[in-house]
């Protein structure tokens, strides 16, 4: 039996780096599948953003959240807590929760995050969320900057935190020894 053996579909396994025995191989089958949901949903929310922005349906869907501002035991919906209609289908808000979730299944399912130090992981963390702070414009910050989701991006960030795992693991145990 080999140490990794390839999923039924003979997806390509792309192996990291000289201690690539150490870590996991990646599937980019389920990469690319990753990247065609991501794709898939980004479309839906335009198009719900599309609907929803007509004239025809926003003049009444003040309606709906007022008449659905509380649950059915009188408890307050979140809905009530947003101050105006624009901001809850604002479409940047909505495409930028999607990005940041989707590379955030793409670590987790690829084993790098647990692999970075606690800094790294403080950094892309850092970067997946500094949209949803206030006065955040994207370009001022570069480093803060979330990447675009595109499967070309995701094969390129993941080979690259590929090919830095056996440093990740330096990194992580030199901290240990400093914390000592």
């Amino acid at each position: 039996m080999q140490l990794f053996e390839q999923d039924r579909n003979d997806s390509p396994v792309i192996l990291g780096d000289v201690v690539a025995q150490f870590f996991a191989p990646v599937q980019f089958a389920a990469i690319t599948l990753l990247a065609s949901e991501y794709l898939r949903l980004k479309a839906r929310i335009v198009e719900v953003h599309g609907i929803v922005t007509e004239e025809k349906v926003s003049g009444v869907m003040g309606y709906f959240f007022s008449g659905n501002s509380s649950d059915q035991y009188g408890h307050s919906a979140m809905l009530r807590h947003t101050s105006s209609f624009n901001e809850i289908f604002n479409l940047d808000g909505a495409l930028n929760d999607l990005t940041a979730t989707f590379w955030s299944r793409a670590l987790k399912q690829t084993d790098l995050l647990e692999h970075m130090p606690q800094a790294r992981r403080n950094q892309w963390h850092e970067c997946l969320n500094a949209w949803r702070q206030h006065g955040y414009k994207r370009g001022t910050n570069p480093e803060l900057d979330m990447p675009e989701f595109s499967l070309d991006n995701l094969r390129a960030t993941i080979q690259g935190l590929m090919a830095r795992r056996a440093e990740f693991l330096a990194e992580r145990v030199d901290g240990i020894f400093r914390n000592l």
